[in-house]
């Protein structure tokens, strides 16, 4: 992105021009026996500076990520070795040379300089190896959170392709059930079926829907099945408080009803199936009661794979944002789902 290349280059111009500023405060005007007229900053520190940005750049850009990212301490230590070398070779001759043009041979080995530029070097060094620290540290974390979220979208991507045949597979053999009987619903069925695939199919990729639009679904769904139902088969669906002020992710519902008809439902038992919504500022809860008729089949809806995937769905969808408790009483089953909005 253009801001953050010229955000880039106007942070390490202010950062070099801090370090010179840094190096002329610490200073003198003047050293190694030039003129008192000269320049606020000598001629070798002008000339060290290209020869520390050279370096800064090459170990960033170079050294690191090409040798020492590449298991070879080795020719990255002589590198760095050679580079200390040439810093503190270049300002000295330069200086010598400048003695002995101007007659002052007999001033002593110009150590300061050396000392000056050893520890330009080695702050350099410490700031671009840092830099480097940094940003990999970053892009390491951005590439976790990227793994992460396409693992959670893959993973969301095969659960809601879990519930999807589930549903319709039942539905159909519901419809295939009125044909044989030469039901007038039928038709009516397959418009309702239709109304829902379609809501399936449009809404089931985002992330959340109006929750009204869940609901009239849930309204379907429970038309569908009750086609099937005879009368000894009670069903009561209730919804509590203000919907429009709610989303919700879409079919998050379905798995508890379809567990409550699955396994609630007697052909020559009576048996009732209870659902509720109650709405509140903050939350949202779903409530379920139905007959058990099998013990063996309150331990199915314990261990079934619909309610393991929508268990797995809230984790990903609501994390620490969702409450779930299943139980069974007696030939009761209870399903209690919040969600925190």
């Amino acid at each position: 992105m253009i801001w953050l290349r010229v955000y880039t280059v106007i942070l390490h111009t202010a950062s070099w021009f801090a370090l010179v500023l840094f190096v002329v405060m610490l200073l003198p005007p003047v050293h190694g026996g030039f003129d008192h007229h000269g320049p606020p900053l000598p001629p070798d520190l002008i000339l060290l500076f290209p020869l520390l940005a050279g370096f800064y750049y090459l170990n960033s850009l170079v050294f690191i990520p090409k040798v020492l990212a590449r298991q070879r301490p080795g020719i990255y230590l002589s590198l760095l070795g050679t580079c200390a070398f040439i810093i503190m070779l270049v300002p000295t001759l330069f200086i010598m040379s400048h003695r002995r043009e101007f007659g002052h041979d007999h001033h002593p080995f110009p150590l300061v300089p050396i000392l000056v530029s050893l520890s330009l070097f080695l702050i350099v060094l410490i700031a671009s190896t840092g830099n480097n620290i940094v940003k990999n540290w970053f892009s390491a974390e951005s590439q976790k959170r990227e793994i992460e979220f396409e693992k959670t979208a893959t993973e969301l991507s095969f659960l809601k392709s879990q519930v999807n045949p589930h549903f319709l597979f039942n539905t159909l053999n519901n419809i295939y059930t009125l044909s044989i009987l030469k039901s007038d619903v039928a038709a009516d069925s397959i418009l309702k079926l239709a109304g829902m695939m379609r809501y399936v199919l449009t809404e089931v990729g985002e992330k959340s829907v109006p929750l009204e639009q869940e609901i009239h679904y849930v309204q379907q769904l429970l038309d569908l099945q009750k086609i099937r139902l005879t009368d000894r088969v009670k069903v009561e669906f209730e919804v509590f408080g203000n919907v429009d002020q709610h989303v919700i992710a879409p079919l998050l519902f379905l798995p508890f009803i379809e567990n409550a008809f699955k396994y609630g439902v007697s052909t020559h038992l009576d048996s009732f199936i209870k659902i509720t919504i109650t709405l509140k500022t903050e939350s949202i809860n779903l409530q379920t009661q139905n007959q058990v008729f099998e013990e063996k089949l309150a331990k199915e809806l314990s261990t079934g794979t619909g309610l393991k995937n929508a268990r797995r769905r809230l984790e990903i969808l609501y994390p620490e944002k969702h409450s779930l408790r299943t139980e069974t009483v007696g030939n009761q089953y209870y399903a209690d789902l919040t969600l925190t909005t």
